[in-house]
């Protein structure tokens, strides 16, 4: 169980998700680190997306009923998420012994947004697939 991940991976230690597709985009993979990246505060566990590079996603990371949205834009890292996700003990589902975590991908941002120049002083942002945002955002 999650138990022994805890005890026998230190803190800057991660686990790899098998790779899976999603959102029509191959090889993207999630990254846990159960006692927290070199930078997370003592206590919380660590969870970012893996993506091929160039992939410039939106999407949401869960561990149990934490929530996090953030954007991947560059492939600065092997993988973007968040330092301190949450405390693992919160989460865990105590009897089974288990965490459950995720990733759910909200947009592919090449494929529906953009900026467009209209002027010397003037920016438009063009968000397309709003529909589907906004069913993400508004929980």
């Amino acid at each position: 169980g999650i138990s022994g991940k805890l005890t026998n991976n230190p803190k800057g230690s991660r686990i790899f998700s098998p790779s899976f597709d999603a959102f029509g985009i191959s090889n993207l993979g999630l990254v846990f680190y159960p006692n927290g990246n070199s930078n997370a505060k003592q206590g919380f566990c660590s969870l970012g997306l893996k993506a091929p590079h160039g992939s410039h996603l939106r999407y949401k990371l869960y561990i149990g009923t934490t929530e996090r949205f953030t954007d991947l834009r560059h492939n600065v890292t092997e993988s973007w998420g968040f330092v301190d996700m949450c405390k693992v003990n919160d989460e865990l589902e105590q009897e089974e012994d288990v965490l459950r975590l995720g990733v759910e991908i909200v947009d592919d941002i090449d494929a529906h947004e953009s900026l467009k120049t209209t002027g010397s002083t003037k920016v438009d942002w063009v968000l397309g697939n709003l529909k589907n945002k906004l069913r993400h955002y508004s929980k």
